[in-house]
């Protein structure tokens, strides 16, 4: 493998398994403090949040973790890591939210959180495997 293109912002995610993976990207979950880690930083970067509703208003490690430890165990959000296949490295978080299983009905987010990532469709690809899971599956709602 070769050295990643992307700065060296947390341990590399290779052993973590995925949970939906495509050519240049794949999804995995996501822990409490790689989560509080990586939103504290990139929430906190007017450039990452330019056109986000995140980055509003200054963000501390304590909110992330209310934030986080809010949506464990909730049947009406999926957060995940996004992975550039070609390093390991994490460059973001998408997921679903606002979920009604039933009808499908959902909300995608995406914030691709290391620039040198941007541009090169690994959003896009995200997108797809998201749609994919949520739209071509069958879906059974959780209690």
């Amino acid at each position: 493998m070769s050295e990643s293109p992307f700065p060296r912002h947390a341990p590399r995610a290779v052993d973590t398994p995925r949970f939906l993976e495509g050519r240049r990207v794949a999804l995995r979950a996501v822990t409490e403090d790689e989560y509080v880690d990586y939103n504290t930083r990139w929430t906190n970067d007017p450039e990452v949040c330019a056109l986000l509703n995140r980055g509003t208003y200054p963000t501390t490690p304590d909110d992330h973790r209310a934030e986080y430890r809010s949506r464990v165990g909730r049947h009406t959000d999926i957060e995940l890591f996004m992975l550039d296949k070609a390093s390991g490295e994490v460059v973001g978080i998408t997921g679903l939210h606002s979920i009604q299983w039933i009808p499908r009905h959902l909300e995608f987010r995406v914030m691709i959180g290391v620039k040198e990532a941007w541009n090169r469709g690994l959003g896009t690809e995200a997108l797809v495997l998201l749609c994919r899971y949520a739209f071509e599956r069958p879906m059974r709602p959780q209690p």
